[in-house]
């Protein structure tokens, strides 16, 4: 199945919201409000995009539905790695441009300093 993905990071830095995602189908058929989240043990998943319920999980926290879901195992692997493998891109990507931003001020602190 032909697709694209479309990726921007979440501003917040705080929040285990690191990135949204859309995903397009063909020339046909968009999916937004995907997201790359940091669960609990530090490990970054998607999750599809969700409505809120009544129903309240053992923690009584607001238990979310899947809006849409992927049919088959195979298929929900290989977009799900694909979107986190575009997410560990971008991360790297944004680390990089970090590094040689503080390359320049270090050496702007020296050399005018």
């Amino acid at each position: 199945m032909e697709y694209s993905i479309q990726m921007s990071a979440a501003d917040n830095t705080g929040n285990h919201i690191k990135a949204f995602v859309s995903v397009v189908f063909g020339d046909s058929f968009k999916v937004t409000k995907i997201e790359v989240l940091e669960n609990k043990e530090g490990k970054n998943v998607v999750a599809m995009p969700g409505s809120r319920t009544k129903e309240r999980d053992e923690n009584n926290q607001p238990v979310f539905k899947n809006i849409c879901n992927l049919v088959t195992k195979e298929f929900r692997q290989e977009l799900y790695g694909n979107i986190l493998q575009l997410y560990d891109e971008m991360e790297r990507q944004e680390r990089q441009k970090l590094i040689k931003k503080q390359e320049i001020n270090l050496h702007q602190n020296l050399w005018y300093g």
